[in-house]
């Protein structure tokens, strides 16, 4: 039932809106199109809270009636006073519209209707209106009654008429749209306000020349990793391999993803979505951010399964050297591993970083796991093809980073904790779409997927 109370509440603040909204829009905007829809969507309002009215009362008893608010004030008559009063003033308006619209009629068809509008009217007595005279000044005009001297003299101030300022009208010529098509093809970056300076037309008509006439869209500017013409063409090469592979000798493992990050005490913000409400400016809080944040480095493991091997954090100020790195292999990598294949077949995979491509750490990965894409597989500067990078750093970020964390002990407790409840559903379907982002790289012949 509540909820069917929150929906008559929507529809009766949507119905006593409808008057101060179709006032607002000006009755230099206002077709008999446009005032038939507003009338349209005020009866449909009015209909579903008909509706639901009938609704909640089937749904509520005599006793709970009693105390509900809705029941007590009486919404239903409240509401069909405001129905009734807007739905007046917008067929009055409407029908001044289509009078305007319509063409001048013969005299004989007005007469015929005048006196048909004539007979249908209600037989009233006549008015006697008092004499009067009347003298305008400056600012008054009085009203001398004749009769009912008690009353005296009236002033009543005129109404002066206010000068109503009408803004010249812009059109869309082609020689401006012309003009800002060359302004954009030469600075694509040029911003809407600037267009409209320097053609010297309002904003709003930039807008629609951008949108509707050279069918335009502002995006947001993307930020990637560089990526020059010679590494285009080794992560296309490259590409081709774990296709290759994925296919073949791959095909049927688990395929172990891993990679590092360094996460910050700092609280981390989107400047494009992160919004605050708030009713003033000075309400907004202040995100500070310190000069040389502390941080910590972690290493993680995820499987194609959905698994999650619990962060490795180095010591601060540990150095990832060849050495330091194989250990980590040895010690957790490789036995989290294990553990977690149970037997079956797997496949590890690690980025090109110095500390991985080392002699030292391929040859024992060669001895020692059950298959890994060696130096020469792993595309380079290729985070978006990695699912750390481009699905697990980010929902760990999004809640670890979500304010400033006091100091690195708590971080690393907010990391822990949320590696701990990640959803494995849901990274098991970000891996899925490992494939699918080499497939597009291909595609693209080396270049941006995102």
């Amino acid at each position: 039932m509540e909820s069917a109370l929150l929906r008559q509440q929507m529809l009766k603040h949507t119905i006593e809106r409808a008057l101060s909204n179709f006032k607002k829009n000006g009755r230099e905007n206002q077709t008999p199109v446009k005032v038939q829809a507003r009338i349209s969507a005020l009866q449909t309002a009015w209909q579903q809270f008909q509706d639901g009215h009938v609704a909640v009362a089937s749904l509520t008893s005599d006793d709970l009636k009693a105390t509900t608010a809705y029941f007590q004030e009486d919404h239903i008559s409240l509401v069909e006073g405001t129905y009734l009063a807007t739905f007046e003033f917008m067929s009055d308006r409407l029908a001044q519209l289509t009078t305007r619209d319509t063409p001048n009629t013969s005299a004989s068809d007005t007469s015929t209707r005048s006196d048909q509008h004539a007979k249908s009217r209600p037989s009233l007595p006549p008015i006697e209106l008092p004499p009067f005279t009347a003298t305008r000044d400056r600012r008054y005009t009085t009203l001398l009654r004749d009769t009912q001297p008690q009353i005296g003299l009236r002033r009543v101030p005129l109404l002066r008429r206010e000068k109503v300022q009408v803004r010249e009208k812009s059109t869309r010529t082609p020689e401006i749209i012309q003009r800002a098509q060359d302004m954009i093809l030469e600075d694509p970056g040029t911003s809407l306000r600037k267009l409209a300076s320097v053609l010297g037309v309002s904003e709003t008509i930039v807008r629609r020349i951008a949108q509707e006439d050279l069918r335009y869209a502002s995006y947001v500017l993307k930020v990637r990793q560089m990526l020059s013409e010679a590494a285009k063409l080794k992560r296309f090469a490259r590409c081709h391999l774990i296709l290759c592979s994925l296919k073949h000798e791959a095909a049927g493992r688990i395929r172990f993803f891993s990679d590092e990050k360094i996460f910050t005490v700092d609280a981390k913000v989107n400047r494009r979505n992160d919004r605050w409400l708030a009713h003033n400016l000075e309400d907004v809080p202040v995100v500070g951010k310190t000069k040389f944040p502390a941080s910590v480095h972690v290493l993680s493991v995820v499987s194609s399964e959905g698994d999650v091997m619990p962060p490795h954090f180095f010591q601060k100020g540990e150095r990832i050297t060849k050495e330091v790195y194989l250990e980590v292999l040895k010690r957790v990598i490789k036995p989290w591993m294990e553990t977690t294949a149970s037997g079956r077949p797997y496949l590890f995979q690690q980025d090109g970083a110095p500390a991985h491509t080392s002699h030292l750490v391929q040859n024992w990965l060669s001895d020692n796991v059950d298959m890994f894409w060696s130096k020469d597989f792993w595309p380079p500067n290729s985070p978006d093809l990695n699912p750390l990078d481009y699905y697990v750093w980010g929902v760990i970020e999004r809640q670890t980073n979500k304010c400033r964390q006091p100091n690195v002990n708590s971080l690393r407790a907010a990391i822990e904790s949320e590696f701990a409840t990640i959803k494995h559903d849901q990274l098991k379907s970000a891996c899925s779409r490992f494939r699918a982002r080499i497939e597009q790289v291909i595609e693209a012949e080396g270049g941006y997927i995102e």
